[in-house]
């Protein structure tokens, strides 16, 4: 996924990093260096972009990623930001009662928002393990969904290992992943099973016998208002609408959403597409992109037109129309593991991880131990098999 090497401490001059805490509501000259920081990660991450961190915690609350609300750890070398942390406190780590960091989250950001300065991933951990360590209240680290392979998660990993401390991946799973975009059609064929495939071609038929049937994207300089209105409308009519889990089911929700939108559309980072029939829209697809990568943020589809898969037919098109973007490299479906719709027609698969790192200090290390023991044993219950050692 074009991670640049990870770069070690010594490769860094000038004095030691810094970090220093940042108050949510309090950061707006600070914007601007946070966007640049994204720009020069290693790894593209949406969801570490101030105007989605930021928004969300407007929107939402600062405490809809749990814990004591949201704190910000921004690390510096000298003048240069290198790295930014959204983070939270917690009382328990699960079940258990012990206090821990995390990183903020909330159900509508699909990766860790961290962004780090590509070249400077181990001194970045290496200032935030000491700050934690300075600031106390918490016995170990836990960052829930870090790509296993990006650069910012082995130098993790590198940092503990340099410090000595007690470390582990947590668990994993994976996602679809499609990292070909460009290819579209040929990739299409390649993945996709040729009876699905005329089965598809079958069903686009008998959709447009009901009307003139149209994939659209929103054209760059466009206003996304009409769009969101017809996204939030569309998903509010169907299960999640009933079930009160849509995003125009709580004001928070929806304004996060059209709020991250619409500053997307204002950065011309939002691929907006929609399978129309007459106008109308019967599935409708929000892809946000980052760097050469781009996400798959959120989906939805008229459950009236549900024996025609009008949400496969949308991912196909947009496939298509994905192949015409300069420079996009992969995308990311965000969808959970095992996902019956999106797995079958992506072939690629992203690791996903957790891991959790004691911070210094015999008692956080006997903390983090008793509470990675009783993950393992939790994590064999539940699988109903042993689970493989994997603390490092």
């Amino acid at each position: 996924m074009g991670d640049r090497a990870v770069m070690a401490p010594s490769a860094m001059a000038g004095a030691p990093p810094r970090a220093d805490w940042l108050r949510p509501d309090a950061c707006d000259g600070e914007v601007a260096a946070w966007d640049a920081l994204c720009d020069a990660s290693a790894t593209p991450n949406v969801f570490a972009r101030p105007h989605m961190v930021l928004s969300a915690a407007r929107a939402l609350g600062d405490g809809a990623g749990g814990g004591d609300g949201l704190h910000l750890l921004a690390v510096r070398a000298d003048d240069t930001l290198i790295g930014i942390l959204p983070i939270t406190r917690m009382a328990h780590f699960g079940r258990l009662p012990i206090p821990i960091w995390t990183d903020w989250l909330h159900p509508n950001s699909f990766l860790s928002p961290i962004a780090i300065r590509a070249g400077a991933e181990i001194p970045f951990w290496q200032a935030v393990i000491a700050a934690l360590s300075e600031r106390g209240g918490g016995r170990f680290l836990h960052l829930q969904a870090l790509p296993e392979q990006a650069a910012a998660t082995q130098a993790l990993v590198e940092a503990a290992r340099i410090a000595r401390l007690p470390h582990a991946i947590e668990s994993r799973h994976q996602r679809a992943f499609c990292a070909e975009p460009g290819a579209a059609g040929a990739y299409w064929d390649a993945h996709v099973r040729p009876k699905k495939r005329k089965e598809l071609r079958r069903q686009w038929n008998r959709l447009g016998e009901m009307g003139a049937l149209e994939t659209r994207i929103l054209a760059e300089g466009q206003s996304a208002d009409d769009w969101i209105a017809e996204f939030l409308n569309l998903e509010a009519a169907g299960w999640k609408g009933r079930e009160g889990s849509a995003l125009a089911s709580a004001p928070g929700t929806r304004q996060f959403f059209t709020d991250a939108i619409t500053a997307s559309v204002a950065r011309g980072t939002a691929l907006l597409t929609a399978l129309t029939i007459d106008g109308r829209a019967i599935a409708m697809l929000a892809t946000l992109r980052d760097g050469n990568g781009a996400f798959s943020f959120k989906t939805a589809f008229d459950e009236g037109y549900a024996r025609f898969s009008p949400g496969v037919l949308l991912q196909r098109e947009s496939l298509n129309l994905f192949a015409d973007v300069d420079g996009l490299g992969w995308v990311d479906s965000c969808a959970a593991e095992h996902h019956p719709m999106i797995d079958s027609l992506w072939a690629e698969r992203r690791t996903i991880c957790a891991i959790a790192c004691a911070l210094p200090g015999t008692i956080n290390h006997l903390h983090w131990r008793g509470a990675h023991g009783a993950m393992r044993i939790w994590h064999a219950i539940k699988r109903g098999q042993p689970r493989p050692k994997d603390a490092i």
